[in-house]
C-alpha cells in the first residue's frame, strides 16, 4: 500500500508527491512493471522525484523492467495507466482537532520562546543602563574631585603669589623709609593695621594713651 509510506500530516502537506506515488503504484499494479513499448531511457526523468509521465514523451519510467526480460506476470492486468489526479481528502474531526491542538501548542511554545527572549533582552538592557549610569556617576565624581583639586591649587597659588608680593612690597617700603630696626617696623605695621579699622577710638588711661577698636556706647 503506497499510502502507508506517508504520515498523516504529509498526506495533506505533500499532495504532489503522494499523487505521483499513487500513480506509480497504479501503473505497477494495473500495467505491470515492464517498460512501455518503444520507450527510451531518459536521465532527467530517472533522476527526477516527479514520476508522473510527461505528456508527449515516450520515456521509460525509473525502475521499469526491460520488455525482453518480462514474463506474463510482469505485465500486470495489461492496463496502460497514464494519468491520476488525487481528489479532495477529508480531514476527520478528531484529526482536525488534533492538528489544531498541535498548532496551538506550537504557537504557545513559540510565544513562550519569544517571551523568554524578550525577558532576557530586557534584563541585559537594564544591566547596560545600570552600567552606563554607574560609569556616568564615576565620571561626574572624578570631574568634581579634579575641579576641587584645581580650585584648591589655584587658591593656594594665588595666596602664595599675593603673600610673596606683600613681602616684597614691605621690603621695598622698609628700604625706602629706612626702617632697619625691628621695633620700628613693628610700630609701623601696627599703625598700618589701625588705618584699616573703621571704628577706631582713642581712650585715655592713667599712664598711657590706648588706640584700638572698641564698640560704640
Amino acid at each position: 500500500n503506497v499510502v502507508t509510506g506517508f504520515t498523516t500530516r504529509s498526506v495533506f502537506k505533500e499532495r504532489k508527491r503522494l499523487e505521483s506515488a499513487l500513480l506509480l503504484g497504479l501503473k505497477n499494479t494495473l500495467g505491470g512493471v515492464c517498460c512501455s513499448r518503444g520507450c527510451t531511457p531518459d536521465e532527467n526523468v530517472n533522476n527526477s522525484t516527479d514520476i508522473t509521465m510527461p505528456l508527449g514523451e515516450n520515456v521509460c519510467l525509473e525502475g521499469c523492467k526491460p520488455r525482453i526480460n518480462c514474463t506474463e506476470e510482469d505485465y500486470g492486468m495489461f492496463v496502460d495507466v497514464r494519468y491520476f489526479q488525487l481528489g479532495p481528502v477529508d480531514i476527520p474531526d478528531d484529526l482536525d482537532q488534533s492538528f489544531l491542538n498541535t498548532l496551538i501548542l506550537k504557537a504557545g511554545a513559540e510565544r513562550q520562546k519569544h517571551f523568554q527572549a524578550a525577558k532576557l533582552v530586557r534584563k541585559e538592557t537594564e544591566q547596560k543602563v545600570k552600567n552606563f549610569e554607574n560609569h556616568a556617576a564615576e565620571i561626574l565624581e572624578s570631574a568634581k574631585s579634579d575641579s576641587k583639586l584645581i580650585t584648591e591649587t589655584m587658591d593656594a597659588n594665588a595666596s602664595f603669589i599675593v603673600e610673596s608680593a606683600r613681602i616684597i612690597g614691605l621690603k621695598n617700603l622698609y628700604s625706602t623709609l629706612n626702617l632697619t630696626d625691628m621695633r620700628q617696623r613693628n610700630k609701623f605695621d601696627y599703625l598700618r593695621s589701625l588705618q584699616k579699622v573703621n571704628d577706631l577710638r582713642l581712650t585715655i588711661g592713667y599712664n598711657q594713651k590706648i588706640s584700638g577698636s572698641f564698640p560704640k556706647v
